[in-house]
């Protein structure tokens, strides 16, 4: 059941509480390359990190790529290495490479961010988590200063939480929040309505910035569409800090100018569903394809095209949208998100 943002504020509390929850253990450090070095053990590689006390962490996988971006090692080679070459040739390029935009490592920072791993009591092996290698002129925005100003702005644009578990998706790469007009319904045909809302996402490592975007939720199938217009407001804030009250007056901002766009979002919807599209299967192979996913995930999609809820084998630009947001269910929520994008993009694209 869906429960309203109005008064009650139970579910968004409940958002921040696991926002919160997600934040125990976590923390930076600002360390000069100089002061890094990468070493290994019987485990697998590990970076150690000097600012006034030494921090030893596992990179993750997302971190990886940044360090490697950083100091522009190719990441296909890094991948090949051992973890004794890697310690070599890393210490190299962390100590006298010239990376990423000019970038001199012989005098640079960077801003690691981690979280704390377990002990060696608790069944860990003693190394903390590196979730981020950013340069030092990153300011992040953290996940808990977005949840709170979305309390704060409860009282002056109430909205539901979208149905289901996708209302609110969190985990070590991004954070989104779904939410929808109360009462604000497109019937693009007979029993296929959509509901219009917001998405606010953020990353605290890098992945994305701190976006607000119209978002579109099928109530049949629980799809979702990013909605991206001409004429339809979006803000995005690159993560050089934010202020509170002026992330709070944008989100006020864009909820009033996104309702107010009701009737221009239904036509593009009409539109999509009466442009027809030749050859659907293969249109669809090659949408997927282009957003980076091979024959399994093409075939999926298909199938969800051809036994869709409202319009099976709908051979529109509609019918072909659903398909691919269908099958953005089934990936993990950054690359749910992205293809949930480039479904919306590609629809409008006609109208």
């Amino acid at each position: 059941m869906t429960q309203i943002l109005d008064g009650n504020l139970t579910t968004y509390r409940d958002i921040i509480d696991r926002v919160k929850y997600d934040d125990v253990g976590k923390f930076d450090q600002v360390s000069k390359f100089q002061n890094m070095q990468f070493l290994f053990d019987d485990k697998g590689l590990y970076l150690r990190a000097r600012n006034g006390h030494e921090t030893d962490a596992r990179m993750t996988d997302w971190a990886t790529g940044e360090m490697c971006q950083r100091l522009r090692i190719p990441r296909q080679y890094w991948d090949r290495c051992p973890d004794r070459v890697k310690a070599l040739n890393g210490n190299y390029w962390l100590h006298n490479a010239m990376g990423e935009d000019g970038l001199d490592t012989r005098d640079g920072s960077g801003l690691l961010r981690y979280r704390a791993g377990r002990s060696l009591e608790d069944g860990g092996d003693g190394k903390d988590e590196l979730r981020a290698f950013l340069t030092d002129r990153y300011t992040p925005v953290n996940n808990i200063e977005v949840a709170e100003v979305l309390l704060d702005a409860v009282g002056t644009n109430p909205m539901e939480l979208a149905p289901g578990d996708k209302s609110f998706m969190l985990d070590d790469l991004t954070m989104f929040i779904r939410m929808l007009y109360p009462g604000i319904e497109i019937e693009v045909r007979p029993g296929d309505t959509l509901k219009l809302g917001l998405q606010i996402g953020n990353s605290e490592v890098g992945a994305r910035r701190v976006t607000i975007e119209a978002f579109l939720f099928r109530g049949m199938c629980s799809n979702g569409m990013i909605f991206g217009y001409q004429g339809v407001a979006k803000y995005e804030h690159v993560h050089r800090g934010i202020d509170r009250n002026d992330l709070l007056n944008k989100l006020n901002e864009v909820a009033a100018e996104v309702a107010s766009k009701q009737a221009l979002i239904g036509e593009c919807l009409h539109h999509g569903a009466n442009v027809s599209v030749e050859k659907p299967e293969e249109r669809i192979k090659r949408l997927v394809a282009e957003a980076g996913y091979g024959e399994d995930q093409q075939k999926q999609a298909i199938t969800y095209w051809e036994q869709d809820e409202a319009a099976p084998s709908d051979a529109t630009r509609y019918g072909v949208m659903n398909a691919l947001t269908r099958l953005a269910q089934d990936l993990p929520q950054q690359k749910r998100v992205e293809l949930e994008t480039a479904a919306g993009s590609w629809l409008v694209a006609a109208a």
